[in-house]
């Protein structure tokens, strides 16, 4: 009677795998990122790069085979999305532990006293992306949009950090519930939104 209870619930398990689609060890994809504070140390070296404003996160976990890691600054002015810059890919880590990220910017007058450049910097597991942006905000507020671990999901991106400016008298702040797309971006003349997605290498190329 024993002997047919095991051999029962062996059938039952090896049915429920088929049923799933995985195979006897099988790897399950999750990925986590969360804020990373600085020590006082840290503060101290990045304050001499001149680096303006700078958020660090850290990532951890495992991509599957035919999974990547999509990280880009969005763009929207008046509220609408415009572009996106500093787009990277092809993850060549699979698996992170306390892999860093970052997003930072540099800001420095250009020829037109009205026109402000900044140096956006985004600091990716195998390097760094930067180009210049021209702005003529003349207030802003720039911060991070999570302030616990999020454990990701396929194909929905998680918005990390902001930089918001506008031309207006008066600033508010800016957030977000999760990582998900700050409400009251339209408040701001331009708004700049660090974001990561975790994504499939084949959606990535439609």
């Amino acid at each position: 009677m024993k002997k047919a209870i095991v051999i029962g619930v062996l059938l039952l398990t090896f049915i429920l795998a088929g049923c799933s689609g995985e195979k006897p060890g099988d790897a399950i994809s999750k990925i986590t990122i969360e804020p990373y504070t600085m020590n006082e140390q840290e503060s101290l070296l990045v304050s001499k790069t001149g680096v303006g404003h700078i958020e660090y996160f850290k990532l951890n976990g495992t991509l599957g085979e035919e999974e990547d890691l999509e990280m880009s600054v969005e763009v929207y002015e008046n509220g609408k999305f415009k572009e996106e810059l500093l787009k990277t890919w092809g993850a060549l880590d699979k698996k992170y532990k306390d892999s860093l990220i970052s997003f930072g910017m540099s800001e420095f007058q250009g020829e037109d006293d009205s026109v402000k450049s900044l140096k956006l910097i985004s600091g990716i597991p195998s390097g760094l992306s930067t180009t210049n942006y021209s702005t003529n905000m003349t207030a802003y507020s720039f911060g991070n949009l999570i302030g616990d671990k999020i454990t990701m999901k396929k194909n929905e991106p998680v918005y990390l950090a902001v930089w918001a400016g506008t031309t207006k008298n008066e600033l508010r702040s800016i957030g977000s519930i999760n990582g998900e797309l700050p409400e009251g971006i339209g408040e701001y003349g331009t708004a700049l939104l660090y974001k990561v997605v975790w994504t499939s290498k084949d959606k990535e190329q439609q």
